[in-house]
């Protein structure tokens, strides 16, 4: 049951938004974007870092839907 709350949980969040974050990688700080849903961090794949806003968007949008598919498979 766990479950099904958390997929409603990111199923009806109202907005998809990101965050910038910064990595270091060879001696630099390197910026990336990460999609977030009702202020967690989501990704449908294991590469949650991407390189503009729109993209990490996108992908909270994605994970959005998929979540809201999975609920639909269940009967929820």
């Amino acid at each position: 049951m766990a479950n099904v709350e958390k997929l409603k949980f990111y199923a009806e969040a109202k907005r998809a938004t990101a965050i910038k974050i910064h990595k270091f990688e060879d001696g630099n700080f390197v910026p990336y974007w990460i999609g977030r849903l009702n202020g967690r961090s989501v990704t449908l794949n294991s590469e949650c870092k991407h390189t503009t806003r729109k993209q990490a968007v996108e992908d909270a949008r994605r994970f959005r839907e998929s979540c809201r598919s999975e609920l639909e498979g269940l009967g929820v």
